[in-house]
């Protein structure tokens, strides 16, 4: 088994799963998944589950073919269940399932009918008792809720399990990491679900969790800021798509998407937009969702004022500089789009809710030159936002 798993992973030439599917192997590798088959050695249970891991890996037909082999979606949750072996192995479960999951959602619900869920949840509660990562056990679980090819689980029976899933990670030895992952997780179940979290008071740990998660921002290195923000203001975005008394537990949290959006503004370069505009668009997008609820506008302005004027200065700079570098490419063509349009519409929100014609007047000089100078998707450049807004600044 060793030998079989050592030629599965072979870096410098093609994995030969192929070969391996085509050999008759598979049955044997699948019944060593059980302890008793393989003399109850843990060496030997952990090559086989490794292998089995490596077959999983492959592209989709590959994966196809291999649980096709009699008894091999039972035999792999057998053994994620089994909690006499030690995590290590039983990651190779996890993964693996998380693999077949990825391959479609038939799969997928397939194996979440099976159980899947509780058996991964009862996984990562059994990593954290033997201190073991739970990196692969929170991706596991996220490939079993995030979208595929834009079809959607319904999350709903699952949100029940976020706030285990956070006595977890905060109980991790690698809760930074771990905490990002988390965050993805934590996206995907409550994106389209956030008025079911509230009335099942989900989102008050989910809070909890991301002001913990924040405080970790200032310590982190330039790449970890990144990857962690991105996360953390995703799900900042998914909770302000609620309702407004959803988008209120936000407020709280205003001086943060505030830092982290200065903070996104200063690494923003024309080198490598599309690094920083996605989380730079989830802070504009997320600060004018809080601006359309009641006393959200003068929240921000009580928390950030002028440095929010100061910040739309500089990211107007930047958006500048980014977009006539930006050339024939598409992508960040889209990303400097969806970026100008959330500035505007979280500029628009915040002149049209206050009264105070000079803070109104630095907020729109501070976003007009890019408005004015680059071109705008007609979806919302006749919205009645910027007009009013102009209008606005037009009587002041």
């Amino acid at each position: 088994m060793c030998l079989l798993r050592k030629s599965l992973a072979e870096s410098d030439t093609p994995p030969p799963i192929d070969a391996v599917l085509d050999s008759g192997i598979m049955p044997l590798i699948v019944e060593y998944l059980n302890p008793a088959a393989c003399g109850n050695t843990p060496e030997v249970l952990h090559e086989a589950s490794w292998a089995l891991l490596n077959v999983m890996s492959g592209d989709d037909t590959q994966t196809v073919r291999a649980i096709e082999t009699p008894h091999t979606v039972e035999a792999t949750m057998a053994l994620l269940s089994n909690s006499s072996v030690p995590c290590r192995t039983r990651e190779h479960a996890a993964w693996a399932l998380a693999n077949i999951a990825g391959t479609g959602d038939s799969f997928r619900s397939a194996l979440l009918l099976q159980g899947a869920f509780p058996l991964l949840m009862a996984y990562l509660h059994d990593c954290v008792r033997e201190s073991f990562s739970l990196e692969n056990a929170i991706w596991s679980i996220g490939n079993f809720v995030r979208p595929l090819l834009n079809i959607k689980v319904d999350t709903v029976p699952y949100l029940s399990h976020i706030p285990s899933m956070i006595t977890c990670v905060l109980a991790s030895k690698n809760a930074h990491k771990d905490a990002e992952q988390l965050l993805w997780v934590i996206g995907f179940l409550i994106r389209d679900t956030v008025d079911e979290c509230l009335q099942q008071g989900i989102l008050v740990p989910i809070m909890e969790f991301m002001t913990l998660v924040a405080s970790a921002l200032d310590a982190a290195d330039k790449t970890s800021f990144q990857l962690l923000v991105l996360a953390w203001l995703t799900v900042v975005v998914d909770i302000s798509a609620g309702d407004d008394e959803a988008t209120m537990l936000l407020t709280g949290v205003v001086p943060i998407i505030c830092k982290a959006f200065f903070v996104i503004t200063q690494h923003l370069v024309p080198e490598n937009p599309k690094q920083w505009l996605p989380a730079a668009n989830c802070a504009l997008l997320a600060l004018s969702n809080i601006t359309a609820i009641p006393d959200g506008a003068a929240t921000i302005l009580r928390d950030f004022p002028e440095g929010l004027v100061a910040c739309l200065h500089a990211y107007a700079e930047k958006y500048m500089a980014c977009y006539h570098d930006s050339g024939s490419d598409t992508a960040v063509a889209r990303l400097l789009s969806a970026s100008v349009k959330e500035a505007v519409f979280l500029l628009c929100n915040l002149i049209v809710k206050i009264s105070d014609d000079p803070m109104r007047a630095l907020m729109y000089c501070a976003l007009s030159p890019i408005v004015e100078n680059t071109q705008r998707p007609s979806s919302w450049v006749s919205h009645d936002c910027w007009r009013d807004a102009t209008q606005k600044c037009l009587e002041a």
